[in-house]
């Protein structure tokens, strides 16, 4: 048998699994009691001879249901019984039992209360004469009635006891279980969230190196695609924005190369992204790119808009920029989001001097925030 917490069953199947330690001299247990999973009067069996000193169940037979429901419905903790006994039924497959009032055994019955369906548990304590109940001084003596009644409820308290500890350490069990089960499911959600947020950046990211590509595919035939594989190694590589277009338009290469269709889809792979630390130094300031990544595609749309303003010798400012947006939109729109992005706007300008030169230094109105900030640009940018 698997050894499990004896309150994982009944306290009467454990309570008959020590039947000889705690009933000297018994030759047999019987356990009734309500059993919720199956919705009845449920028996368990000990037997002194029984060499594995194993506990079985056993089946109720008429007249036996009758007389136990009775005893299940009577108030005294415990009772010794004349002339009572229970006998296997030769006729029927099984350990069935049935009352035998012809037996005249010594039976100790033993109640228990607040059982599931508010009646009695019923523990017989089965002995073979009375000589056999306890031994006192080394020799078999019969007991007087006020003894027995010593003894009965010496071990009424004594299960009660062992009853106490054990429903106190079911509790306590399942407080444990409950709360493993929570955390569990705290982790669970966690775990959840952590996915959907991996997932919502690895979109975010996918876009960014599409963005970056096409960028410098310009109006081709050519189709780019990531695999899951390159934009997972991309991310985990944390690299500037400087170092992250440096590094895709390598991979670009590699793959244009070693595809036999350039003019068709081409399908970056892991394969193709080699992240040489020499070649692309981490530095201490790299960016997380899903923070960034709508204010660095912001600033690209603007200067790409701000090139076409320059290119038609029109003034920079932000009616002309909004108008070679595409699609357009208005100043005070502009004006809205360089609000917005302010303090990142500054920190990519930081991470990247070499990038957004009109808008550095034509643009007045970021001229302007870049002067508030207290961030001094260098001449190169």
């Amino acid at each position: 048998m698997i050894p499990v917490y004896s309150f994982k069953s009944h306290y009467l199947e454990s309570t008959l699994r020590h039947g000889l330690s705690m009933f000297p001299g018994a030759e047999r247990l019987l356990a009734v009691y309500y059993d919720r999973g199956r919705s009845g009067l449920h028996c368990l069996e000990w037997k002194q001879q029984d060499s594995e000193n194993a506990v079985t169940d056993c089946s109720l037979i008429a007249p036996g249901v009758d007389e136990f429901i009775k005893m299940r419905n009577q108030n005294p903790r415990s009772s010794w019984l004349k002339n009572f006994g229970l006998n296997a039924s030769s006729s029927l497959s099984g350990n069935q039992l049935q009352i035998n009032s012809e037996l005249d055994n010594h039976v100790l019955l033993l109640r228990f209360p607040k059982a599931i369906d508010g009646k009695n548990d019923l523990l017989f304590v089965f002995f073979k004469n009375e000589g056999q109940i306890f031994h006192f001084g080394g020799k078999k003596q019969k007991l007087s009635t006020g003894i027995k009644e010593v003894v009965a409820n010496m071990l009424v308290r004594s299960i009660d006891v062992f009853r106490n500890q054990y429903e106190n350490d079911r509790k306590i069990y399942r407080l444990i279980n409950q709360s493993e089960n929570k955390y569990l499911d705290e982790i669970e959600i966690l775990n959840t969230q952590l996915s959907e947020k991996e997932n919502k950046f690895n979109s975010h990211f996918r876009n960014l190196a599409l963005s970056i590509a096409q960028k410098h595919i310009g109006k081709t035939d050519m189709n780019i695609t990531f695999s899951s594989a390159a934009i997972q190694m991309l991310s985990n590589a944390n690299l500037s924005f400087e170092y992250l277009e440096k590094a895709i338009l390598d991979s670009i290469t590699i793959s244009a190369n070693r595809s036999d269709d350039i003019n068709g889809t081409l399908t970056i792979n892991a394969t193709d992204i080699d992240i040489d630390k020499t070649k692309y130094p981490a530095g201490t300031e790299t960016i997380k790119t899903n923070r960034y990544e709508r204010t660095y595609m912001l600033l690209e749309r603007y200067e790409e808009a701000a090139q076409k303003v320059v290119k038609n010798r029109l003034s920079l400012t932000g009616s002309t920029l909004g108008q070679h947006c595409s699609p357009p939109i208005s100043p005070a729109a502009i004006s809205d989001a360089l609000k917005k992005h302010g303090k990142k706007i500054i920190t990519l300008f930081k991470q990247n001097p070499q990038r957004w030169h009109l808008l550095r230094n034509e643009f007045r109105p970021l001229k302007n925030m870049v002067y508030r900030s207290g961030y001094i640009q260098s001449k190169a940018s």
